[in-house]
Parts: C-alpha cells; structure tokens; sequence
C-alpha cells in the first residue's frame, strides 16, 4: 500500500488501479480497494533470515484462479493454482507475463495482489508463472495451506 498525506489525512493508495481512500488501520470493511477489490494489506514476508530460504514449503493447491493484467478490469486470464506458500502461488496459464509486472489474483481462497517472479513456457501450450504476494486478504484464517479432518 503505497501512502500518502494530503491536508493532514492519511490515504492508503492501491497498488493495482492507484485509487488512494483514506487509512483507517483497524477499519477491515477497507481492506480492499473500493474501485477494483483488490486488497490493501500488506502481505507479511515470512522467510528464515539467515538462510533467506522459505519458513515452510510450498504446498500443492489446485483452484482455478482469476489473474487480472490490467486496470480498469478487463476479463480475466482463467488460470490453474499449482502451489501455494505463504509468501506467494505458481499458477499455470495459456498467457505468459512480464517479469516485475504487478498482478491481481482472485479465488475461493484468497484475493491478492502479486509481483510477477518468472513466467515460462510449459507443456500443452500453457505458461508456468511464479509470484510473489505484495498485498493479501485470505477467505478465512484456517484452512488455507493446511486441512486435517477426522
């Protein structure tokens, strides 16, 4: 969330479309941007900091998910989850993307906002694209990575 300070009012600017709405820290109805959806919170980096390797593995997740390249919204790229980890999700996908672009995900599972890592040709056509999550608002805090049932 970028931030700005305009007549002594705090704004939280969107990453995706640029809309900026005034902060409100504790105000979760804004945690999403009110012109495109996507969310303003920050995700939170989750690495081990001496090894700068990941704190937990990827985990296989298979949800289609809704990739969006540009703003205003246009359709969406229908894409495939392959993994998912705390820090961010490989997806598949008949489009390739720009390195360094910014993205917005949406699915049953999360709505998030992504740095583009790498996007490369697969089999059948399809391109496998890595990110990274800036911003990030999970459906719900339990189940997400890990389901156990009796």
């Amino acid at each position: 969330m970028s931030r700005g300070l305009a007549d002594n009012q705090l704004f939280d600017c969107c990453l995706f479309c640029g809309t900026c709405t005034a902060a409100d820290a504790g105000d979760a109805e804004h945690s999403l941007c009110g012109a495109c959806g996507s969310p303003l919170r920050p995700a939170a980096r989750q690495r081990d900091e001496h090894s700068l390797r990941r704190m937990l593995p990827r985990f296989s997740r298979h949800h289609p998910l809704d990739v969006y390249k540009h703003w205003p919204l246009r359709r969406s790229i229908d894409a495939k989850m392959r993994d998912l980890s705390l820090n961010g999700l490989q997806f598949s996908s008949p489009q390739a993307f720009i390195a360094e672009s910014i993205v917005k995900i949406d699915c049953e599972l999360l709505k998030a906002l992504a740095r583009v890592t790498y996007s490369r040709p697969a089999a059948n056509g399809q391109y496998l694209t890595g990110v990274e999550f800036l911003r990030l608002e999970l459906a719900r805090m339990t189940g997400t990575f890990v389901s156990t049932s009796a």
